[in-house]
């Protein structure tokens, strides 16, 4: 399943700063919750503060872009640039931006400039990926999504729910199931892990921010041949669907979506199928 792409905080200040320290927390705290209003009330106390500041143009660039306007967003990274034509995080959006329009030559200059400038980078590096892939890049894309895994596995953060309602959940969504496709799934192993495995990676589907994934046989194609072969296995990885989400009630429904999403493909399912079912 292929990850939601997303523009994921960091480097924040720690509360007990200065003022401007914590009023960037606040901005970076209402863009979690979605909350524009409280983040654009607080860009206009930080603009008082420090206009010129790069914290505020990458919290400019990223709430133009939740308020629906690429445009302006792109505005406020070159803006940004025009004053600090090295930070990574504006050279990050820079590419973000054009890999989401396309413009696959401009999205691979300004993230192999971000991830140069900080190489501990990761949603860089997971950008200049996905833009290596566009390109046909396969070596370079594969290089870049190991950067990731290396620098995702040394988060230190705890999980943001304990593991045993994170399976409740996963338990409550394959209850969604009718009857008959719960009734066939015993040969299926459905496990819950931290992040993928340095496999995912080293060989396909290599995205190491993968939500879910399922290996083995599918049951369409065991039922059609009458064999039974080796078992089947939907994977589902919780801190990678941690990061997607801002809130629990978000959690509560990437988890349904995703483990729905990998017992379709044990079904038989193609991505196109499970967009018609809004399992994409």
């Amino acid at each position: 399943m292929k990850s939601t792409r997303s523009s994921s905080t960091r480097d924040r200040p720690h509360a007990g700063g200065s003022r401007f320290d914590r009023l960037v927390e606040r901005a970076w705290d209402a863009y979690d919750r979605a909350d524009l209003r409280s983040m654009r009330a607080t860009l206009a106390q930080l603009r008082g503060l420090d206009r010129d500041a790069p914290e505020i143009a990458s919290l400019e660039w990223r709430c133009a872009l939740a308020s629906g306007d690429p445009h302006g967003a792109a505005a406020c990274v070159e803006a940004g640039l025009a004053v600090h034509d090295a930070e990574p995080d504006l050279l990050y959006g820079r590419g973000y931006l054009a890999l989401e329009r396309g413009d696959v030559g401009e999205a691979r200059s300004a993230l192999e400039a971000a991830v140069a400038a900080d190489p501990t980078f990761a949603d860089a590096w997971y950008e200049l990926a996905l833009a290596c892939e566009e390109s046909g890049d396969e070596a370079g894309m594969r290089r870049a999504f190991g950067e990731v895994w290396d620098l995702d596995g040394e988060e230190s953060e705890p999980l943001r729910i304990p593991r045993e309602r994170f399976d409740a959940l996963v338990e409550e969504a394959l209850d969604l199931l009718p009857d008959e496709v719960r009734s066939a799934m015993p040969n299926v192993a459905v496990i819950v892990e931290e992040r993928p495995e340095r496999w995912i990676v080293d060989d396909a589907p290599w995205d190491p921010r993968l939500l879910g994934l399922f290996s083995g046989p599918d049951y369409a194609r065991e039922r059609s041949s009458g064999h039974m072969g080796a078992p089947a296995t939907i994977h589902l990885f919780q801190r990678n669907i941690e990061r997607e989400c801002a809130t629990e009630d978000e959690m509560v429904e990437q988890i349904r979506v995703t483990a729905l999403h990998e017992v379709g493909h044990w079904l038989g399912l193609d991505e196109d199928d499970l967009a018609e079912r809004g399992l994409d």
